[in-house]
């Protein structure tokens, strides 16, 4: 992953698909918050500070180059990368996050629920926390 160093809405970040879905496909959750779509967004705001998601109101805080793909970001690829990272906050691609009781054993109200890990208590994850 690399991003001109740009802050506020000419910020570009390059993003790398295919080594997330390489990635997820392994079945293993990116408890470094490196290999993920959302991990890869994640490493470029740790090194410049998370304050750069503040912005003017109808503005995108950065946008989004997906590797190997041809697209011109006026929206669809930062909104496409949004919801990657929201699918992969909801799925054992990250560690945040596990499935409510409910969802686990299939019954009850609120199976499509995902609850806090209290296993991700570690120093990362804290900083990952910070940033989701």
């Amino acid at each position: 992953m690399a991003a001109d160093a740009k802050v506020g809405a000419n910020m570009k970040i390059k993003v790398n698909r295919m080594k997330a879905n390489k990635f997820i496909q392994k079945g293993k959750p990116d408890h470094t918050g490196e290999f993920t779509v959302f991990g890869q967004i994640f490493q470029y705001f740790k090194n410049i500070g998370f304050s750069a998601f503040k912005c003017t109101k109808d503005t995108n805080p950065f946008s989004v180059q997906f590797v190997g793909e041809a697209a011109i970001d006026v929206g669809g690829p930062y909104r496409e990368a949004i919801s990657q990272m929201c699918t992969e906050l909801q799925s054992g691609a990250l560690p945040l996050l596990i499935p409510s009781p409910n969802q686990k054993n299939d019954s009850g109200q609120f199976r499509e629920k995902w609850v806090l890990n209290p296993g991700a208590n570690t120093l990362i994850h804290m900083v990952i926390w910070h940033f989701s």
